[in-house]
């Protein structure tokens, strides 16, 4: 069985906002649920989703992990928040034409602001722009060069090909193989 996560990112309690909003939503409810399911000793994931809410992501990611089966893990798109899912798998396939985007992270706000509440914002902003690179860094064990190369397209947001994927680590294989788009859903 596969688990296709794809969709928008969300928390269990934005998910009906988002789903209004973008369509298609994946929450760690959804993947708990799916895992339940899971009775061999791998993961199969197929994930293909726009990003979403980083806590969400961490919490699938976490979830994940915390099977201690072996994850393989195939990525058609990975952005924003798909990214740190992404580096759940022990074997994270991409395909030719597979894609991630990093950069900061996003938020939209509705709010009246002054000076102080901006830099408030400013400095909440910068420790999750950290939390999710150090993340990044942590995971793919870079070297001095990869890290100001990939800080740099991070901050940048940038689109990164299936052969930068492979290049930071993102990416273990890429595959030509185009059977890996699943239409089996858990």
């Amino acid at each position: 069985m596969v688990i296709n996560i794809t969709g928008v990112i969300s928390s269990q309690a934005d998910k009906l906002e988002n789903e209004r909003m973008y369509g298609e939503c994946y929450t760690p409810v959804m993947l708990h649920n799916a895992l339940k399911a899971i009775t061999g000793d791998t993961v199969h994931i197929t994930l293909d989703t726009v990003g979403g809410c980083v806590e969400s992501a961490f919490q699938i990611f976490n979830a994940l992990r915390a099977t201690k089966k072996r994850i393989i893990l195939t990525a058609i798109k990975a952005h924003s928040a798909g990214t740190i899912i992404m580096l759940a798998g022990d074997e994270r396939i991409v395909l030719n034409g597979s894609e991630a985007l990093v950069h900061l992270p996003w938020s939209t706000l509705s709010m009246d602001v002054n000076s102080r509440i901006l830099g408030e914002l400013y400095d909440m902003f910068r420790k999750e722009d950290l939390r999710v690179f150090d993340f990044y860094c942590k995971q793919l064990h870079l070297t001095e060069d990869q890290r100001v190369s990939l800080w740099a397209a991070y901050e940048s947001e940038t689109v990164l090909t299936a052969s930068q994927l492979l290049k930071y680590g993102f990416a273990t294989k890429i595959s030509n193989d185009k059977s890996v788009r699943h239409n089996v859903s858990a």
